[in-house]
C-alpha cells in the first residue's frame, strides 16, 4: 500500500484521453511481465487521494499464479485515468477500485467500481474517504450508505423512516440497469484471477433465501464461489422492483462474462427451483411483504401459504 499527495484532479491534464491512459497501463503490464509464458495478467487498483494499493497477479499457462510487486510509478497513469473518467461524469464520483485484465490473446478488459467499498487489506481509515470526496465530490443520490457512514457529518444521521412498500414507485428499466451494472462492476473486482464466467442463481420467498454461485475458469473448470454482497443486493433489488398489486420476482439467474457482458433473467410467475422448499410461513411472509391482488397470486404461492394439516 502506498500513500501520495498528488492523485486529485490537478494530477491530470484537461485533455487526458481515458483510452490512451488505459493503453498506457496495458503496455506497462506487458513491459513488466514480458510477452510470453502467461495466460493472463491481472491488475487491481484501489485508490483514494491519500492512499493507493496495487495487486498484480500473473496467471501462467500451466494454471499456476505468481504475485508480483508492481512499481508504485504505475499509480501515476492510474491516478490520471481516475481524474479523466471523473470529469466525464462528476455527479457519479470517482472510482475507488479498478481491474485490468490482459489476455495472452491480446484482449484487454477493464472495469471500474464507484459504488461498492473496495476490499482493502489492511483496512484504511475512514478519513481517507473524507479527504477523497473533497476533491472528487459526488451528488448525494450517487453516494452509497457505506460511504456516508465514513463521513463525520453523516455518521449520526437518523435512520430513514419506514415506507409503505405499496406506495413506492418501482425502479424503471433504466435504473434497474444502472444498479445491476454497478453490482456487476463490484463482482468483477472480487472474482478469482482465473475467472471467465460467473453464474449466480438466487431464489427467495419472504425471508427465505437460497443462493448458488459458480465460477467457470479460463481452463474450463467449474468451482463453487460465494459472491460477496450478493444476498444483500438481490434482496434489496426485489424490494426496489416490487410492483404494487402485482408483487415482485422470486428468482433470478445472473450470468457475467470476463468482458463485462452480463444477463439477468427474473422469474416473476413460476415457482423457483428450490434446493429445499421453504415452509409455509415464508410463503405467507411473501404475501405480507409484497402484497398482491388476488389475480396476481400464482397457484404455487397460494398453495404454499395455506396452513398444512
Amino acid at each position: 500500500m502506498t500513500t501520495t499527495s498528488n492523485s486529485g484532479p490537478r494530477a491530470s491534464g484537461p485533455d487526458d484521453d481515458p483510452a490512451e491512459l488505459e493503453q498506457q497501463v496495458g503496455n506497462a503490464l506487458v513491459d513488466l511481465v514480458g510477452e510470453q509464458g502467461w495466460r493472463r495478467i491481472d491488475l487491481i487498483s484501489r485508490m483514494t487521494v491519500p492512499v493507493q494499493d496495487l495487486a498484480l497477479t500473473v496467471l501462467r499457462d500451466d494454471g499456476s499464479t505468481v504475485e508480483i510487486a508492481p512499481p508504485v510509478e504505475l499509480n501515476r497513469p492510474l491516478a490520471r485515468l481516475r481524474v479523466a473518467l471523473y470529469r466525464r461524469e462528476p455527479e457519479r464520483g470517482a472510482w475507488f477500485s479498478a481491474r485490468f485484465t490482459l489476455e495472452s490473446s491480446g484482449s484487454f478488459f477493464r472495469s471500474y467500481n464507484r459504488d461498492y467499498e473496495p476490499h482493502w487489506d489492511p483496512a484504511i481509515e475512514d478519513s481517507n474517504y473524507a479527504e477523497d470526496l473533497k476533491l472528487f465530490a459526488r451528488e448525494l443520490e450517487h453516494t452509497p450508505e457505506w460511504l456516508l457512514d465514513k463521513l463525520p457529518e453523516w455518521k449520526d444521521r437518523p435512520a430513514p423512516p419506514e415506507k409503505d412498500i405499496t406506495e413506492l414507485i418501482p425502479l424503471n428499466q433504466a435504473l434497474v440497469g444502472e444498479v445491476v451494472t454497478a453490482f456487476r462492476d463490484h463482482l468483477i473486482q472480487r472474482a478469482p484471477v482465473d475467472w471467465q464466467q460467473v453464474f449466480v442463481d438466487f431464489r427467495s420467498v419472504g425471508g427465505y433465501v437460497e443462493v448458488r454461485a459458480q465460477v467457470l475458469t479460463v481452463f474450463g473448470q467449474a468451482i463453487e464461489w460465494e459472491p460477496p454482497g450478493a444476498v444483500e443486493f438481490f434482496v434489496g433489488l426485489r424490494g426496489e422492483m416490487y410492483k404494487p398489486g402485482e408483487g415482485t420476482w422470486t428468482s433470478v439467474k445472473f450470468q457475467l462474462v470476463v468482458n463485462g457482458k452480463f444477463s439477468a433473467e427474473y422469474g416473476w410467475y413460476d415457482e423457483p427451483d428450490w434446493d429445499h422448499r421453504p415452509g409455509e410461513r415464508f410463503f405467507q411472509e411473501e404475501l405480507r411483504m409484497y402484497p398482491r391482488e388476488d389475480e396476481h397470486v400464482p397457484g404455487w404461492l397460494r398453495e404454499g401459504a395455506e396452513p398444512r394439516r
